[in-house]
């Protein structure tokens, strides 16, 4: 995985998740060359912002750790479309993260982790914001 350098961090706002790579919350993904020289976190616009933020969060605590842990992306945009298109498996877990399956369960455990934490230092309601989409 080529590193991004933070100068090369683009946030982009989503207000249709139709519109995005996948059904979603957050995405990343590098753009420009093959192997990106850019990195784009693609954040669905809640109607809460403390929810935007905390899933922009989410996405850049869990791309950090895949980042350092070395694991491959295309495996993991991969995993995630198929993942969507699987109505079962959509149903059973969610989303991609929580099957036991995902080549970055860990990352993305850790991920929510952080989040749950900023919930309950800001006195957000976690189960509120997790089932609000």
């Amino acid at each position: 995985m080529k590193k991004i350098s933070i100068e090369n961090i683009k946030i982009k706002l989503c207000k249709d998740p139709a519109k995005m790579r996948y059904p979603t919350w957050g995405d990343y993904y590098p753009v420009g060359t093959p192997k990106g020289n850019k990195l784009v976190f693609e954040i669905l616009d809640h109607k809460e912002d403390i929810y935007t933020k905390l899933t922009l969060i989410h996405e850049i605590v869990e791309y950090t750790l895949l980042e350092y842990n070395g694991v491959d992306m295309e495996a993991l945009d991969k995993f995630d479309i198929e993942f969507e298109k699987d109505p079962k498996r959509v149903e059973m877990y969610g989303e991609p993260g929580n099957d036991p399956d995902c080549p970055y369960k860990k990352e993305h455990e850790i991920a929510e982790i952080v989040a749950r934490m900023m919930c309950m230092h800001m006195g957000v309601d976690y189960e509120l914001y997790n089932n609000c989409m």
